[in-house]
């Protein structure tokens, strides 16, 4: 079967392999459009309230931190004040939350979601070009490595079987979750001072975080025209 028309993306056969035909020419259900919606706009309110409370969230709250942010940093900065079970166990469901539903708009939608991509990053869209280019190449590999929103949705729309993309999903994920405890051991020192600097001038970088997310709000054109759809991608996990 061919790749839909219009679509950019050249689907690959090596990730067609087990998918049925039947499921391959479904329209999207009903029920994905507004679920997509949904998600991106959530994502982004709720990447602008932990943006803002962060430094509260971190000195007061860290286990609800990491519930709500898929961030690594967040999780690096946590992980002397959570113990390892627990903090893996958050980050790796976190983080996988919101992957399914960008993996079925890139398999129902194909180019449609990805040209949303693009378009959020303007210049940068260079970047996602490139990934496209490798992904049939070395798509497994970068699931492992950099399972982002878009990578989800280009997953889905080469076409990657479902198995095989969670297998490399969760292996990555887990693995990330595992290296963060590794990489905050060996800068532990760093850390410590950055939390007892986050303690002491708490109000303060509340405030700037607050001001910060406020100047970005209107400046990308609430109330007024938003001319990026930044959103999409805003469930980033650096």
């Amino acid at each position: 079967m061919s790749p839909r028309r219009g679509a950019r993306l050249v689907t690959g056969t090596h990730y067609r392999l087990g998918v049925s035909d039947a499921f391959s020419s479904r329209r999207p259900p009903r029920w994905l459009a507004p679920t997509l919606i949904t998600v991106v706009v959530g994502l982004n309110i709720l990447g602008w309230f932990v943006t803002a409370a962060g430094p509260r969230l971190l000195r007061d709250h860290p286990l609800l931190l990491i519930s709500l942010s898929s961030r690594y940093r967040y999780l690096l900065l946590t992980r002397d004040r959570i113990s390892a079970v627990p903090q893996v166990i958050i980050g790796v469901l976190r983080n996988l939350a919101s992957d399914p539903i960008y993996w079925a708009a890139g398999w129902f939608y194909n180019d449609k979601v990805l040209e949303l991509f693009r378009k959020s990053l303007g210049r940068g869209g260079v970047i996602i070009e490139k990934t496209e280019g490798w992904f049939q190449k070395y798509g497994d590999a970068i699931v492992f490595l950099t399972p982002s929103p878009f990578v989800c949705a280009l997953a889905g729309a080469s076409r990657m079987r479902p198995a095989r993309f969670w297998a490399m999903n969760i292996a990555g994920t887990v693995s990330m979750m595992v290296a963060i405890r590794v990489i905050g051991s060996t800068i532990d020192g760093p850390i410590k001072a950055f939390l007892r600097f986050n303690e002491r001038y708490n109000k303060y970088l509340l405030a700037v975080s607050l001001a910060a997310v406020i100047f970005v709000v209107f400046n990308a054109g609430v109330g007024g025209k938003a001319k990026k759809v930044r959103a999409i991608d805003d469930d980033t996990r650096v």
